[in-house]
């Protein structure tokens, strides 16, 4: 029994399908069996978390994994670490796993939804600013961390439109901007900046 429920843990390591809950079941199984035998429903919670990682393996997915799927998962992520709510067992295992490849379940929950759609969404678009562009910040953006209150009003000029969006929203698409008065570069949304207006 024990060899079962380490072998499941194992597995699970390569694709991580399960998440924390499931992972402290097992632990406290592998803890459990060094004293006596598991319940009737111990073990059936163990065969139905077995199905789970057996399901999950599938070496066709791994096969059709391609650059653009990984575009996709990184946006989800970069998203979903900014927002800090759902998915953090999927975000956490990515991150901890950057060489190994996400469980298609899993890559479905995390970049399929809506909200990850519409930031991936936002990525697909053409980008608004080239490089080097002179802009600045709408009257009701929000200021960026540490930007002083002259520079807000300031031109900003356009360093990089980056392919990452934290906004689920149109126009979520971050810039590197840097004020015409300082050195510091910051990141601010697409939909937050316009082009800076022409003196007479």
């Amino acid at each position: 029994m024990k060899c079962r429920i380490e072998e499941v843990i194992r597995k699970n390591l390569d694709i991580g399908i399960l998440n924390d809950w499931e992972m402290s079941f097992l632990n406290s199984l592998l803890r459990q069996v060094e004293k006596r035998a598991l319940s009737t429903k111990q073990n059936n919670w163990l065969q139905k978390i077995e199905a789970k990682v057996a399901e999950a393996i599938d070496p066709s997915w791994e096969a059709a994994w391609d650059a653009e799927k990984a575009r996709e998962l990184r946006i989800a992520i970069d998203y979903y670490s900014y927002v800090g709510t759902y998915f953090r067992d999927i975000v956490k295992w990515v991150k901890d796993n950057p060489n190994k490849i996400i469980n298609k379940v899993n890559y479905q929950k995390i970049t399929q939804n809506k909200f990850a759609q519409k930031a991936i969404n936002a990525l697909n678009t053409k980008t608004k600013f080239d490089n080097g562009a002179q802009v600045c910040l709408r009257k009701n953006a929000p200021t960026p961390r540490g930007m002083a209150l002259n520079s807000r009003s300031g031109m900003l000029f356009v360093v990089q439109a980056l392919d990452k969006a934290v906004s689920a929203v149109q126009g979520a698409r971050l810039y590197t901007v840097l004020p015409c008065d300082s050195a510091q570069i910051y990141e601010i949304e697409e939909r937050h900046i316009k082009k800076y207006p022409k003196k007479a």
